[in-house]
């Protein structure tokens, strides 16, 4: 699931759909933003009608609880449902190396409930680099997710809404260094090094990566880098 906007559908999302997204069948990446008619991509609207249009920041903090509880609904529906494990979560601007990612939750049992990404940037999660919801907690999203608000003090959804499923389920978080919430330059600094005071994984994702010039360039030393399959 990635959270976008319409000022992005262009600039950020048609890459997505070029590099990792070739990895994907089409029913399996869902774009979350604030329109249904680009036929360029699998994008749902999920603002609450009644919300002022264009979309504000206040507005798009509903896009990741609609989004869950849409994608969910789509999941159970699907003739494929049984096969559907986990949910990453992941903004417009976000790498993520689809093998990786597997490698990653393969360590790990979807009839758990879990969560799992960058949980170091204090309550919730490091958005940006992205986040995996294994099938035993999304299953029970239904009962609960879109009553997941803002609250004093925890303003951005990649806070308030992975808090309100730890409130809802008692699910712990697992931090994992595979994640990253910046881009890669970033991690040759200091404040790099102390993102990561544990050392650094077989990448997940990297987040910040613009222009789309930073983004091809990666995917192309990433699949370079990539054993045949």
């Amino acid at each position: 699931m990635v959270m976008t906007g319409n000022s992005f559908l262009r600039s950020r999302c048609d890459v997505m759909m070029c590099t990792f997204g070739v990895t994907l069948h089409p029913s399996r990446l869902y774009f979350v933003g604030e329109t249904s008619y680009d036929n360029r991509l699998p994008i749902y609207d999920v603002i609450s009608p009644g919300t002022q249009r264009p979309v504000d920041r206040s507005g798009s903090m509903q896009k990741l609880a609609q989004g869950l509880a849409m994608i969910v609904e789509k999941i159970n529906n699907s003739i494929d449902k049984t096969e559907i494990q986990w949910i990453m979560v992941m903004d417009d601007d976000t790498f993520v190396s689809p093998l990786n990612l597997e490698l990653l939750v393969s360590e790990y049992d979807p009839q758990y409930s879990l969560i799992i990404g960058q949980s170091t940037c204090g309550v919730g999660f490091c958005g940006g680099a992205g986040y995996v919801i294994s099938k035993k907690l999304f299953k029970q999203f239904p009962s609960f997710i879109t009553k997941c608000k803002p609250s004093f003090g925890m303003s951005q959804s990649d806070q308030f809404v992975p808090y309100c499923i730890k409130k809802r389920t008692q699910v712990e978080f697992i931090n994992r260094k595979e994640f990253n919430s910046q881009s890669p330059d970033f991690y040759s600094t200091e404040l790099g090094y102390k993102d990561h005071p544990d050392g650094f994984g077989r990448a997940v994702s990297f987040h910040y990566i613009r222009p789309t010039e930073k983004y091809v360039a990666l995917w192309r030393l990433h699949q370079a880098y990539m054993p045949a399959r």
